[in-house]
């Protein structure tokens, strides 16, 4: 839950995203790592690795630190195993993947437009590194 986090914030964001910002611009940095974080994640869930490599790169340069996306991280695998745990959340994530892809697709884009809308306001809020 928290080894993850730390290896690969530390290693994408931190030591690949930061010195990418002077070539790419800060937009396309956050782009190239995360198409390269959901990359390294297998062909499992492409769209939801990338989204979220997104918006720990954007919450690392609107914070400025890097502990607040090792902390979003940490909270989004701890959830997971969590959910993870609770046998009626399984059998519903396996039927789901097993099923037609019909609405999960809108509604896995809704709760991350929804997400990053929460994250945003929140990060709008916090005071600006100098």
């Amino acid at each position: 839950v928290l080894a993850f986090p730390l290896v690969e914030e530390f290693g994408f964001r931190l030591w690949l995203q930061s010195p990418l910002e002077r070539h790419l611009g800060r937009a396309g940095a956050v782009a190239a790592v995360a198409l390269l974080f959901a990359s390294s994640h297998g062909t499992e869930l492409p769209l939801s690795q990338f989204l979220g490599a997104c918006l720990y790169g954007a919450t690392l340069i609107a914070t400025g630190s890097i502990w607040a996306p090792v902390a979003m991280h940490a909270f989004q695998n701890a959830t997971l195993v969590a959910l993870d745990r609770v046998p009626a959340i399984g059998e519903w994530a396996i039927a789901t993947a097993e099923a037609s892809p019909g609405w999960l697709l809108p509604g896995a884009l809704t709760a991350w437009a929804v997400a990053a809308g929460v994250a945003f306001l929140w990060l709008r809020g916090m005071p600006r590194p100098s």
